[in-house]
């Protein structure tokens, strides 16, 4: 019969291919054998392996730690019971070397005993002397082993006690350099640090040419020991030997180091000193505790100088009195403005500017301005404790009234300063104040806020000009300056030196509101000359409005406005011939077109 097929259908392949090799021509492989397993199999497979070689890796290292605890063990075991073993070797070395002497001394003198006893029965005095003679080169012979043995201990440990011995002796004598300079001896000298210093100092005496350098200049050091430490010479009396041994006409004189420079010597050092008293005392009121110090460094110096450096305090004193440039920081405070701070510090605007091109822009409390002023050579630095009086700013209390326009302001009452007494110590520079810090405050009278009534109302006037609304406003969202309108007088460089523009009015403009054109902060509120009544806002990001000529100001330095707010009232202060407001835009100091911003009417 026929082969059957099985139970699949498939026939069986007698001779199947063997692993690794491909399935003959014209055979095809069972599909069943050539499906590769499932994605989640094979993953399984292989984590079990792996899980299968960490096992066995972990295993194997237990084993080996657990080898090498074990050996280590022995090994410690092994050494310990050998170092035991060694000591007690050595012990029974010691005890043995250090006994066995006195055993020996022992059976000699029982031998000793014994042959004279036979000597002395028989009557031989040769025999006699024969037995002492025999003991007593057995007896030197022990000594000498026992004196070769304990040197044998001894000598190591004397050796090392000398040696020790020897280091502290070396380490607590005084190892100095001895300093011979153009063949002559000066002195012992710490290290070679201070004949460095010492030669500076000579060098700062030298002012002038006359000093003649010795022919044979290089200093010779030599190691030396000395017994008092007292004898060693600083750098400033090696220098007068220095000076000295030069050969130069020298005299004792007392000279003066300012800011480590000398500047010159005179004969009375008295006379020197007393002139710096005078000095202070210039700056002086008697007050308690007023400290007065030089600014700078100031060192008098008695020692040998080269008469040529050694002058007259006549000759001195021109110079100590003479005044140089320096560079100073000044404080900003309240109410200060460029102008007034350029009177303070004794400089033109212009000058002042130059050094803080940023004063113009942002000027704050507490802001240092850079100044350069003519100072005395020995300037002074005064600490004072203030006791004076000040007023108390006044608040504002803000009545809104929303029937009345934006920009209408009224003061329903007046406000009043307090006062308060203040205790403060007061740094000053040459009577420049430089610094205050307040110790005290005691109020005496309580200040009075001012009470004003303001219009919240939109404004009911329109800009006639492109880019504006109907509520004042521009499509750059700043609004008109001027409350009651206006018209444009004059644009940005209408004439030469120009930076602004002016807004004015038909009889109707003098005392209109002038408000804010934006959100910001009041970097400036003073009089400052051709601009009168000048404000400065600060809006961020480097802008800055100036609006000039007011004939009020209501807001001070330091006030967060809001746009709309009223900071004045338009006036003819300054250099004008008319009422109008002058109105300026300025990014990072760069003077812009207000058109850009406002536009125009």
């Amino acid at each position: 019969m026929p082969a059957t097929s099985s139970s699949s259908g498939r026939s069986k392949d007698p001779n199947p291919p063997r692993r690794g090799e491909r399935p003959s021509a014209g055979k095809t492989p069972s599909p069943a054998k050539s499906s590769s397993r499932p994605l989640g199999e094979e993953l399984y497979r292989n984590l079990y392996v792996l899980g299968i070689q960490c096992f066995r890796l972990l295993r194997r290292t237990r084993r080996r730690l657990i080898r090498f605890s074990r050996k280590s063990r022995g090994y410690l075991r092994l050494k310990k019971a050998t170092l035991g073993l060694k000591a007690a070797r050595f012990r029974a070395d010691f005890i043995r070397t250090f006994s066995q002497p006195f055993h020996q001394m022992r059976r000699n003198y029982t031998s000793f005993t014994t042959q004279m006893k036979e000597a002395r029965e028989s009557g031989d005095r040769s025999a006699q002397l024969n037995v002492l003679w025999r003991a007593g080169r057995r007896l030197g012979r022990s000594f000498f082993r026992f004196a070769c043995q304990v040197l044998n201990y001894a000598a190591p440990v004397a050796a090392i006690l000398l040696l020790i011995g020897i280091i502290n002796s070396t380490w607590s004598k005084n190892y100095v350099l001895h300093v011979e300079y153009a063949g002559q001896s000066l002195g012992y000298i710490a290290n070679e640090t201070v004949y460095n210093d010492a030669e500076k100092e000579v060098a700062s005496r030298i002012i002038s040419e006359e000093y003649i350098e010795p022919e044979q200049d290089t200093p010779h050091f030599s190691i030396a020991v000395i017994e008092d430490p007292d004898d060693l010479l600083d750098a400033s009396a090696l220098a007068d030997r220095i000076i000295l041994a030069s050969g130069n006409e020298i005299t004792e004189a007392a000279g003066i180091y300012i800011d480590g420079v000398f500047l010159g010597a005179v004969e009375d050092g008295d006379e020197l000193l007393d002139y710096l008293v005078r000095v202070k005392e210039r700056y002086s009121t008697g007050a308690e505790g007023e400290e007065i110090t030089f600014r700078k460094s100031i060192r008098v110096s008695n020692g040998l100088y080269p008469v040529s450096t050694v002058s007259t305090m006549a000759d001195l004193i021109p110079i100590l009195e003479s005044n140089q440039q320096e560079q100073k920081n000044y404080t900003v405070i309240a109410g200060d403005d460029p102008l007034t701070i350029a009177r303070k510090v004794d400089m033109s605007l212009d000058d002042l500017v130059a050094l803080n091109p940023d004063m113009l822009t942002t000027l704050l409390p507490g802001q240092q301005i850079i100044a350069n002023a003519a100072v005395p050579y020995l300037g002074v630095q005064i600490n004072r404790i203030e006791e004076y009086e000040e007023e108390i700013d006044y608040g504002t209390e803000t009545i809104e009234d929303n029937s009345l326009p934006r920009g209408y302001r009224q003061t329903v009452s007046e406000g009043q300063t307090g006062l308060q007494s203040v205790t403060a110590r007061v740094t000053y520079e040459d009577e420049i104040e430089v610094g205050r810090t307040v110790l005290s405050t005691t109020i005496l009278e309580e200040p009075v806020d001012e009470v004003v009534r303001v219009g919240t109302a939109a404004p009911v006037y329109s800009i006639d000009t492109s880019g504006t609304s109907s509520s004042g406003g521009s499509s750059s969202g700043y609004i008109w300056p001027v409350a009651w309108g206006g018209y444009v007088s004059c644009n940005i460089w209408g004439y030469y030196g120009h930076t602004g523009m002016d807004i004015a009015g038909r009889g109707t403009i003098f005392g209109s509101p002038v408000l804010a054109v934006a959100d910001g902060t009041v970097v400036s509120s003073s009089y400052q000359g051709a601009y009168g009544n000048c404000i400065m806002i600060s809006h961020g990001n480097g802008l800055v409005t100036l609006y000039a000529h007011m004939n009020e100001r209501y807001v001070g330095v330091g006030t967060v406005v809001s746009q709309g707010d009223t900071i004045g009232t338009v006036g003819r202060t300054g250099n004008v011939t008319g009422p109008h407001l002058h109105i300026e835009f300025r990014l990072n100091g760069q003077y812009m077109d207000p058109r850009q911003y406002i536009g125009s009417r």
